[in-house]
């Protein structure tokens, strides 16, 4: 199957590539038209990852103060899941800030799915291969950040993410942008997640879904992929918050 290279979704501007020193990241198109939002993920920074087996908790706390500063949020303020490719959403309250952690990022245990309308709190995933999916609803002010590999995606971690915005905040799926951030694509996997959750989110009513359609395997000078590299692989960041 024909490669999907990052260099076309560069120049065809879904993706929009920066840096900041010697660390590379990504922003979406999707979400840059949205003045009350910030996302971004990072691409392949081995300066910044000397160990890559650290977990998911090490390479957040390590590149942490980098996401939170392109977010423009407080080091403090991001927040990840501990992500075991399960379906467990949890909703970031707007009393977040006065239990937030005074050293780091706070970790919800058992975890894949986050969502906030809390505004200057910044949402996180890593991954080095299954999808970042970035939800946002504009009219109620509401983000989402969802880990779907191929176990989340069986179990359908989509639904149960637009499920959640619905309850908690009211989210009309019709009024959501979603995003399937770079992941390992169906040029390089036997299950085509792209297609799986592009149409999951199409069913659940979303109504602008923008599929970034970049593999990591592909493009693994750019991005970590662990069906490249196995145990030797690092992770990228994902992260989106509401700005203040």
């Amino acid at each position: 199957m024909t490669p999907f290279p990052f260099s076309e979704a560069i120049n065809e501007g879904r993706l929009r590539l920066h840096s900041h020193g010697a660390i590379r990241y990504i922003t979406f198109a999707a979400l840059d038209s949205y003045p009350e939002v910030s996302a971004l993920m990072t691409l392949r920074n081995d300066t910044s990852h000397p160990d890559p087996a650290t977990t998911g908790r090490d390479i957040i706390a390590a590149a942490g103060p980098f996401v939170a500063h392109v977010l423009g949020v407080p080091f403090q303020n991001l927040i990840a899941g501990e992500q075991v490719h399960g379906t467990n959403v949890f909703s970031v309250p707007k009393s977040f800030h006065a239990g937030c952690s005074e050293t780091g990022p706070r970790v919800i245990p058992s975890t894949d799915g986050l969502l906030t309308n809390a505004r200057g709190v910044g949402l996180t995933v890593v991954t080095a291969d299954c999808l970042p999916v970035f939800l946002y609803d504009p009219k109620k002010s509401v983000i989402g950040l969802l880990h779907c590999g191929r176990a989340g995606s069986l179990k359908d971690m989509v639904g149960a993410g637009v499920q959640r915005m619905m309850e908690d905040f009211a989210t009309e799926p019709a009024d959501c942008t979603a995003v399937i951030a770079p992941s390992v694509g169906p040029c390089c996997y036997d299950i085509d997640l792209w297609r799986a959750n592009e149409s999951r989110l199409k069913e659940l009513g979303v109504s602008k879904v923008f599929n970034c359609r970049v593999c990591t395997k592909c493009n693994n000078n750019l991005f970590y992929s662990y069906r490249a590299e196995r145990e030797r692989a690092g992770r990228m960041i994902s992260a989106i918050s509401l700005k203040w």
